[in-house]
């Protein structure tokens, strides 16, 4: 082995480590920040050192990416109503490009790729099994999933269940495909871990992914474990404290609705206080405060909404005084699509959707391989679970969501062009 690939083989281990890394630091102090930096500054050298061309493949399709987002964000920046705030965000989209090329350089090969997937799906069976004790000491002294120490408490966040089932799809991808037991016990493993975060939402990405490793396999055997999964998830339910708390409310929500009105006067006082919203915010945890606001922000500039990043500092000045009381000033809708029409409007709008239109092209080309097939697979489902439409969790502009999507999204425009193991045979003859 010479100088030249040696150079190129370590390259590639120190990419695979930071990619690992961007997912092994999140219960950590810097989260996911230390990833990020290693890939920037690798990407950073791998492109003065190799001086890729535009014309690159793999390249390209990560301009095209990053395009989608940067052109509404600069587009926004005109009525922004923080420019400060819309120029950091912009900064970032730009900067995310040298990351985004630190990824590639262990995704354009088979052998660092296998190595990244193993390497996230021990983390992720690390984090399930930390969950699954947490939550067995916690029920076994509570009698139901509490906080116990302020130092663990990432493993009962909304975060941490977000992470889980993003993750998920693509960490036991293989492990399912290969009817492995051990990953069909995490499968399961993760359902209870989902359990443990308390979001709803959570639960629901849960079974998107579950749905769709489970689609590998023959239908029979997947209908039966789907099954289990739900099993699983339904015996788990009763002991989280704060799943049990918005069931309540969704039922007094359920009574509310279904309430028989006795007198004209009481019916137009229940018209007047149990309006749609009002509905709403009982379902959603009073999560319809928060699309209110988008809604308005939309209305105000349908065509570049109020600035990329802007958020945070719109919400004051949409809200109603009473839904500043319950969320001061929050980062995002908690819906991907909902969030880029209010702080970019339709330009913001198209160019998410055009990602995804590109993300699906671009998996449709791995079908004339099924080796590059099997490569994109994985990366696509996850996809999946993060652009779901119905997910009230994600923000395409929180830094932790956008970092896990170039990832994958840096998986999928790889696939394509890894060369398949029979022309590596061909070669080496």
């Amino acid at each position: 082995m010479d100088n030249q690939t040696q150079h190129e083989a370590m390259i590639m281990s120190l990419s695979s480590a930071a990619s690992i890394l961007l997912f092994a630091w999140q219960p950590f102090p810097g989260e996911y920040r230390i990833g990020i930096l290693a890939l920037m500054i690798l990407g950073i050298y791998r492109l003065i050192q190799k001086k890729p061309g535009l014309n690159q493949p793999a390249l390209t399709r990560l301009l095209q990416l990053l395009a989608c987002s940067a052109i509404p964000a600069i587009a926004s920046l005109g009525l922004s109503i923080n420019k400060s705030s819309t120029l950091e965000g912009i900064g970032t989209i730009l900067a995310s490009g040298f990351v985004g090329i630190g990824m590639l350089t262990g995704l354009e090969n088979a052998k660092t790729r296998l190595i990244q997937q193993r390497g996230i799906a021990i983390i992720f069976a690390a984090l399930i099994v930390s969950a699954c004790i947490y939550s067995a000491v916690s029920i076994g002294l509570h009698g139901s999933i509490e906080i116990l120490t302020p130092y663990l408490s990432f493993l009962t966040s909304s975060r941490f269940g977000r992470l889980l089932t993003m993750l998920m799809p693509m960490a036991l991808w293989r492990p399912i495909r290969e009817r492995s037991i051990g990953g069909f016990g995490l499968l399961i493993g993760a359902g209870i871990a989902t359990i443990l975060s308390g979001q709803r939402n959570n639960i629901f990405s849960y079974l998107i992914g579950a749905c769709l490793l489970l689609s590998q396999l023959p239908r029979k055997l997947a209908i039966r474990l789907f099954a289990a999964v739900v099993a699983v998830i339904l015996c788990a339910y009763p002991f989280s404290t704060e799943l049990k708390t918005r069931t309540q409310q969704i039922v007094s929500a359920i009574q509310i609705s279904d309430a028989p009105v006795a007198q004209e006067e009481s019916h137009q006082a229940r018209m007047t206080e149990t309006t749609l919203l009002n509905r709403f915010n009982l379902f959603s945890n009073d999560r319809g405060f928060i699309y209110d606001a988008a809604i308005k922000m939309v209305r105000s500039n349908p065509i570049t909404g109020t600035g990329a990043f802007t958020f945070k500092d719109a919400y004051p000045k949409f809200a109603d005084q009473k839904d500043k009381q319950r969320f001061s000033a929050p980062p995002g809708p908690h819906n991907i699509y909902l969030g880029m029409l209010a702080q970019t409007g339709i330009v913001g709008l198209t160019g998410l959707l055009l990602t995804i239109y590109l993300l699906v092209r671009w998996h449709l080309s791995c079908k004339s391989s099924e080796f590059k097939r099997k490569e994109a697979n994985p990366y696509s489902a996850s996809l999946i679970v993060m652009l779901f439409p119905l997910i009230t969790q994600n923000d395409f502009y929180s830094s932790f969501f956008s970092a896990t999507f170039l990832y994958m999204s840096c998986g999928l425009l790889t696939a394509y062009y890894l060369p398949s193991p029979e022309n590596d045979h061909q070669n080496a003859d």
